[in-house]
């Protein structure tokens, strides 16, 4: 049998946060719950004056920020944070007789949901609601005994998800060490230890190239990243911004090393991926790879670590503190620790990509968990599936 539906407003009460201004602002007192609060900020202000009793939120309330960003900050949240005042943009939301809070917190998600997929031009992004605009939707209700059911099964898999997140935060907490320790050679295989590493200068193990394409055989555009280095431009920015004629670029194949010269300092370094051959901007610096002595894999990771960004900045020039250029040239002339032979760098990058799998393995459940979920949560608030006693 399918369950009833009923108005949000038949469901619990709303009612909406103090508008605190400046003057109301202090150094200590009750922490002023803002939307920012909701989205995990603790950066407060505070209220010392005489709350209201309709102001107050404890740790553990069912709150509904009516302003905010589609996606972001719209919507509901149970309050996780200490006790404080509420700003206004939120609701506080009250449950009434026979609505389990947390049921009700789910159900407020679904129609987010459908108010988000409902709003149209600017309001598509920033949405700004009236109360009459949540509390009017209707809802499917079970009865209390089974929305409690509900809420179980779910936290099951919450629990399945918090467990993921907690072993996320340690494999790459464990990889970051690792890396570090191995990078420096704090960290050796046994069957290497007897060979002391070597300091060597970037230019051996990279040449600095130029291949135009005057005849526009190349096509494929590239861009340089700071999070993910080398990508297709479409792919970074979901279309493609090179002019049409892109016969003063330079043409780069898989593997080759790019960094755009005036972010360098900034990280924006990588290998062409197995996209294969394409061009970049003839901005960007481009450069070999001696096959013979360096593991892409291995430099990867190297050129990323804090100490190599520290060295950028030392060589990019400029009064510019947000682009200043690193030339080629004293890039190439960079000293580096290195393992004396290909064959240990071989070993370290197969350690880091056993490592990085693993954890790819292990985002890649958390997605398909959350998918699953949201499936699930979705059929049982609606009463496509039910959950028997």
């Amino acid at each position: 049998m399918a369950y009833a539906t009923k108005e949000i407003k038949d469901l619990c009460s709303f009612s909406n946060g103090h508008g605190f201004t400046r003057h109301d602002w202090a150094k200590s007192g009750l922490p002023i719950i803002r939307i920012a609060h909701l989205n995990g900020s603790r950066d407060f202000d505070y209220f010392q004056g005489e709350p209201e009793p309709d102001w107050i939120v404890e740790p553990g309330e069912l709150l509904f920020a009516w302003a905010g960003t589609k996606g972001v900050s719209f919507g509901p949240t149970i309050w996780g944070g200490p006790r404080g005042v509420l700003n206004q943009h939120i609701f506080r939301v009250r449950p009434r007789e026979g609505v389990d809070k947390t049921w009700l917190y789910y159900a407020l998600l679904q129609v987010t949901q459908r108010i988000e997929k409902q709003a149209h031009g600017f309001k598509s992004t920033l949405l700004h609601v009236r109360k009459s605009d949540v509390d009017s939707q209707r809802w499917p209700v079970p009865p209390v005994a089974e929305q409690r059911r509900i809420v179980d099964l779910t936290s099951l898999a919450e629990r399945s998800l918090t467990g993921l997140d907690g072993l996320l935060v340690a494999k790459r907490t464990f990889k970051r060490g690792l890396i570090q320790q191995l990078l420096t050679g704090q960290k050796r295989f046994p069957e290497f230890r007897n060979k002391p590493w070597i300091t060597k200068a970037m230019g051996d193990y990279f040449t600095e190239k130029f291949v135009g394409n005057a005849n526009r055989s190349a096509t494929l555009v590239y861009s340089c990243t700071k999070s993910v280095g080398i990508v297709p431009q479409a792919e970074r920015f979901a279309k493609r911004l090179a002019s049409k004629d892109v016969a003063r670029y330079k043409v780069v194949e898989r593997g080759d090393l790019v960094y755009d010269p005036m972010l360098l300092w900034d990280g924006s370094i990588g290998f062409v991926p197995d996209n294969g051959r394409g061009v970049v901007s003839p901005a960007y610096e481009t450069f070999s790879v001696n096959e013979e002595h360096a593991n892409r894999e291995y430099f990867w990771s190297l050129l990323k670590t804090g100490d190599m960004i520290q060295r950028y900045k030392q060589i990019s020039q400029g009064t510019n503190t947000r682009r200043r250029k690193a030339h080629p040239r004293d890039f190439l002339r960079l000293s580096i620790e290195m393992p004396p032979t290909r064959q240990e760098q071989d070993r370290i990058a197969d350690v880091m990509g056993l490592m990085q799998r693993e954890i790819d393995l292990l985002e890649a459940l958390r997605k398909q968990i959350e998918s699953q979920k949201r499936g699930l949560l979705s059929r049982l608030l609606s009463g496509e599936l039910r959950v028997p006693a």
